[in-house]
């Protein structure tokens, strides 16, 4: 007698909603899960401790930076106000608090002894959109982190990562005025 597999005719040992083609995405309070999951299962539910974690964790990296523009301002007055953040500030990071890329790019500057001004986009409410398409148009770069040394756009985790393990990193904060420890 042959064995059938577990997983044959699996769309009909499951109910049918779960697997409709107009419902394609993981409806969970975790985008970055969503983004690379592409079935529709139930509801994931986030331990709180997690989520205080997290949160704890976005605080820790030196200033947390309120942006200046708000949901209704301009394209160029939210520019503006990150042309200003990134000139006033010897380290900038755009993060948002659940990437596991903007930990390890934060996590970096923490062990190097640096407190980068860090906006954490997924805090700023209706902002985060407007705000996120200004850094693309301004880097060309349409993800997090979005790593900015003495007013030069760096890149993202792998390119600061990238230029710490090629010995850049450290002379490129400190001809920012970035003390390293």
């Amino acid at each position: 007698m042959a064995q059938s597999s577990n997983f044959s005719n699996i769309n009909t040992r499951l109910p049918s909603p779960l697997f409709s083609s107009a419902r394609r995405t993981l409806p969970c309070p975790l985008p970055f899960v969503s983004s690379f999951l592409n079935y529709r299962a139930l509801p994931l539910t986030v331990p709180q401790s997690f989520v205080l974690r997290q949160v704890a964790n976005s605080r820790s990296y030196g200033a947390v930076g309120p942006i200046r523009a708000t949901a209704g301002s301009s394209g160029s007055q939210i520019k503006e106000s990150i042309e200003t953040e990134i000139n006033e500030n010897p380290v900038v990071v755009y993060s948002k608090t659940w990437c596991p890329y903007c930990q390890q790019a934060k996590g970096l500057f923490e062990d190097l002894g640096v407190k980068p001004y860090v906006v954490e986009l997924d805090e700023l409410g209706a902002a985060e959109r407007h705000v996120q398409n200004a850094l693309e148009g301004l880097t060309g770069q349409s993800t997090v982190p979005n790593v900015f040394i003495g007013g030069k756009h760096i890149g993202g985790c792998s390119d600061t990562m990238e230029l710490h393990q090629n010995g850049e990193l450290i002379p490129l904060l400190s001809a920012a005025g970035v003390k390293v420890e």
